[in-house]
């Protein structure tokens, strides 16, 4: 039988998540917040699908539901109502969570824009309460049962952020019990074959990019500290969803963009190494760059290499530099009056470059 999280102290990976959930939350609200009012923009929706008793088992750390209460309380909400749909299959822990919130959170009493529904429904028959913009879904434990909810849930204007045990994908994968979960076409355990324990979850975030093909993916790994490492992972209808969890993902991962360990194992990013270079570019950037020149052999136009970074998990700051390093060596064509530079995030104008 699976431990219960919510009766044991959290450990730094199970933070680090809250953190990245918590920071997304925020970042969520500045995009989804500055949409004008009318009847489809005018309520923000988040379900929090297995929210659990509000803390951890020693009582000092928030869980996610209270961290969005937090997030909201905040913020300049500009006119808008917030929905929170709070879900555990455990009817005690929503019990407890709703006597916590009662407590610790009395002003929400005379908050008439900030609205929380309590369910314990079983999430394989979960449904969700509109299909109006904006919702994000947390789906946290055993993510990888849920793949199938997740497609259900994904209509225009719904981001996702799934946890995945990525270890436990990697150690039971023929198991009959993962087997029913996962398309087998798709993944194998030759796809771990020479990789660390570090890499799993960037295998299995490939592996839902070909489960996900017309939506936007972004990853971050979490490795305990027993080496094991699992993951969360974004998926959105639109593109703006995956830059904003890769800048989410780039404010808690200042080197990297991707975890809370260094998975590459790069030196020069080890400020306890003798090889740290701090100004260097590491391991992970020098790929891209290798990829990126690839990808310039044929011409493409500022927004095909915005997307193309953001796909391979950097932000237009990190190509630029890159773009700015190769500038000799490129050919531009500037259309609707641009001007100099390459505008990756600039839709209306438009720059074609190649790699000469």
């Amino acid at each position: 039988m699976a431990k219960d999280m919510h009766t044991q102290e959290w450990d730094s990976a199970t933070l680090t998540k809250l953190d990245v959930f918590e920071q997304y939350v925020h970042d969520w609200f500045n995009i989804t917040s500055s949409y004008g009012q009318n009847e489809k923009f005018n309520a923000l929706e988040i379900y929090d699908l297995f929210c659990g008793s509000g803390y951890d088992g020693t009582g000092k750390y928030k869980g996610s539901p209270l961290r969005i209460l937090d997030a909201i309380l905040k913020r300049n909400l500009k006119g808008k109502t917030i929905k929170l749909y709070f879900n555990d299959n455990n009817e005690e822990k929503i019990k407890t969570l709703k006597e916590i919130i009662n407590n610790e959170y009395k002003i929400l009493s005379d908050r008439k824009d900030i609205k929380i529904k309590y369910t314990s429904v079983d999430t394989d028959v979960y449904t969700l309460y509109s299909q109006k913009y904006f919702k994000l879904v947390f789906l946290d434990q055993y993510g990888i049962k849920h793949i199938h909810k997740a497609q259900e849930f994904l209509t225009k204007g719904t981001d996702i952020l799934i946890f995945i045990a990525s270890s436990y994908i990697k150690r039971f994968l023929e198991e009959k019990t993962f087997k029913k979960y996962l398309d087998v076409n798709s993944i194998s355990k030759r796809d771990f074959e020479n990789k660390s324990n570090y890499e799993t979850h960037r295998i299995i975030t490939q592996y839902f990019k070909t489960i996900f093909k017309n939506h936007f993916i972004a990853p971050f790994s979490l490795t305990k500290d027993n080496g094991n490492t699992n993951g969360l992972i974004f998926i959105s209808t639109h593109r703006k969803g995956q830059e904003q969890f890769l800048k989410t993902a780039w404010k808690i991962d200042e080197n990297f963009g991707e975890g809370n360990k260094n998975i590459d194992r790069d030196f020069t990013k080890d400020e306890t190494s003798l090889f740290y270079e701090p100004n260097e570019p590491s391991e992970k950037e020098r790929r891209y760059a290798e990829l990126l020149k690839e990808f310039l052999k044929e011409q493409r136009s500022n927004i095909e290499i915005k997307y193309f970074s953001l796909d391979n998990g950097f932000l237009s700051r990190h190509t630029n530099k890159i773009l700015n390093s190769l500038k000799n060596h490129l050919e531009c064509e500037y259309c609707n009056n641009a001007k100099r530079g390459f505008h990756l995030d600039r839709d209306e104008v438009k720059v074609k470059v190649r790699l000469k």
